[in-house]
């Protein structure tokens, strides 16, 4: 049986496992750890998702799904969860960086951000000193994201 929930400090070692299966950059779990998702397929951690808050803004870290559960729509599902905690923690905006998964994010309803066009001064300034340059910048704007439905496996 799947269960999605918030992570807690017993979870931080399984969700550190899956982001190394996974080879991403370091990832500093303690700057998240009441705004991680975990899901567990009978007691097995199967996806993990988190971000970084920084007052109405939210750095989407990590989504990370087992290579053997990937295109099970679990990617959708921790997504979904962790914004979904996110919007209830006041997170109003969720940005995320990316080199090669762009597409999945357009495909779950993040929309391309383009920071040379955005008006907010202040917006890019944040975005210029937390994120590096080779990387496409998408976001989500909570609540709206959820405005469109969630694809499951059925």
């Amino acid at each position: 049986m799947l269960t999605i929930k918030i992570a807690n400090q017993k979870d931080m070692s399984n969700i550190q496992d899956l982001i190394n299966n996974h080879h991403l950059d370091e990832i500093n779990l303690e700057a998240m750890a009441d705004h991680c998702m975990i899901a567990y397929d009978n007691e097995i951690p199967v996806a993990a998702a988190g971000y970084e808050s920084f007052g109405s803004i939210g750095i989407l870290r990590f989504v990370v799904v087992r290579r053997d559960r990937q295109r099970e729509y679990l990617g959708d599902g921790i997504l979904k969860a962790v914004l979904n905690l996110a919007d209830k923690k006041g997170i109003r905006r969720m940005i995320v960086g990316t080199q090669q998964h762009g597409k999945f994010f357009k495909k779950v309803g993040f929309c391309k951000l383009n920071i040379q066009q955005h008006e907010d001064e202040a917006i890019k300034t944040f975005i210029e000193k937390n994120f590096r340059q080779d990387v496409s910048l998408w976001e989500a704007m909570l609540p709206d994201f959820f405005q469109k439905s969630c694809r499951s496996n059925q």
